[in-house]
């Protein structure tokens, strides 16, 4: 940073990482994003983002439009939106497996001796 330094020096920083996420559309001449699909890992984490599971992805978007409040997502209204169903953190339409007790005692016992291992 400069000596004046500070936000402006943050921001410039900024835009020359967001370049790299940048193109030239070729008949509008606009700037466009760059296909994720071709970018590497290493651009994309240098954008500040990083390896998360769909319905993270989904949760996380939701949070944003609802300004970071938890209970605000819950209470969400927008029932049209594509990912209202997924706002939770679950998709409802994945069939829900029913765990016996038996096989529940086994699962517990398999993670203690995993953890024990450690």
């Amino acid at each position: 940073m400069s000596a004046t330094g500070g936000a402006g020096d943050r921001a410039n920083e900024w835009l020359a990482r967001r370049s790299v996420a940048l193109e030239i559309d070729e008949i509008s001449k606009e700037k466009i994003g760059r296909d994720p699909r071709v970018m590497s890992t290493t651009d994309l984490r240098m954008l500040g983002h990083k390896p998360m599971a769909i319905l993270d992805v989904i949760r996380a978007r939701c949070l944003d439009c609802c300004c970071n409040q938890v209970s605000e997502v819950r209470k969400c209204t927008a029932v049209g939106c594509v990912s209202w169903p997924f706002r939770m953190g679950w998709n409802p339409w994945r069939e829900r497996k029913e765990i016996s007790a038996e096989r529940r005692k086994e699962m517990g016992a398999r993670l203690a001796e995993a953890r024990r291992r450690r």
